[in-house]
């Protein structure tokens, strides 16, 4: 049994501490990094989708208005859309369509290199702590790619709750959903920080900051939009 609750835990903590890290290395590349992955494309091709991914896209393209608004109107999402179709090859544009633009994940080829980093908590539990441990920290240490794909889109569109799994629409009316709202919209704003859905690694890892006082009332604003839209 105790074997079964450090598991948890642990994998747990492997997975927002992951999230954390893995978000700002892969998501949010230093100029270095970038360097490097421009200029051997071939062997950095996965690191290159995913800045082109999150960073160009979700980040840059994408919520300039606010964390609520994609895209501001028809036009502006047309010449997002020409942009990625003359940017990259057919199978990669349809994924960022597919996923509508970083929001969500879809398939394999969408989920599967978000999720491979996450495996790493549970090796080095496996190797300390035995299978048991193993076994358990399987069950939380994925939890941020559930929460990447099922979350995370409602974080941007919350009009989407009501319709939404039975599980998720509970989740999305906690006041734990607020508290990752204001992380996200925070995210947004400063993009070296407040990388976590699942929250607490930022903490541990020192990159957690809270909203100056403008930032607060714009949050305070973005949150009663948020309301409004679940009907709360």
């Amino acid at each position: 049994m105790i074997s079964v609750i450090l598991g948890l835990a642990l994998g747990l903590l492997s997975a927002t501490c992951i999230e954390s890290f893995g978000h700002r290395i892969f998501g949010h590349p230093s100029r270095l990094q970038l360097k490097l992955y421009f200029k051997y494309p071939k062997f950095f091709a996965p690191f290159l989708r995913a800045y082109y991914q999150h960073l160009v896209i979700h980040h840059g393209k994408t919520y300039q208005v606010d964390i609520l608004t994609q895209f501001k109107d028809a036009e502006e999402k047309n010449q997002v859309d020409t942009w990625i179709a003359q940017q990259f090859p057919e199978n990669f544009a349809n994924l960022i369509w597919k996923e509508r633009y970083n929001l969500t994940l879809e398939g394999v080829e969408g989920t599967l290199p978000f999720a491979i980093p996450f495996t790493t908590g549970p090796i080095i539990i496996a190797y300390f702590f035995g299978p048991t441990a193993f076994v358990a920290s399987l069950l939380t240490a994925y939890i941020p790619v559930l929460m990447s794909k099922f979350i995370h889109p409602l974080i941007h569109h919350p009009e989407d709750i009501e319709t939404s799994h039975p599980i998720v629409r509970a989740i999305s009316r906690t006041k734990y959903m607020q508290k990752i709202f204001q992380n996200h919209f925070l995210h947004h704003k400063r993009m070296d920080t407040n990388f976590n859905l699942l929250l607490g690694g930022d903490y541990i890892l020192g990159v957690h900051e809270t909203p100056t006082e403008d930032e607060s009332v714009e949050l305070e604003n973005l949150l009663y939009k948020f309301g409004r839209k679940i009907g709360s």
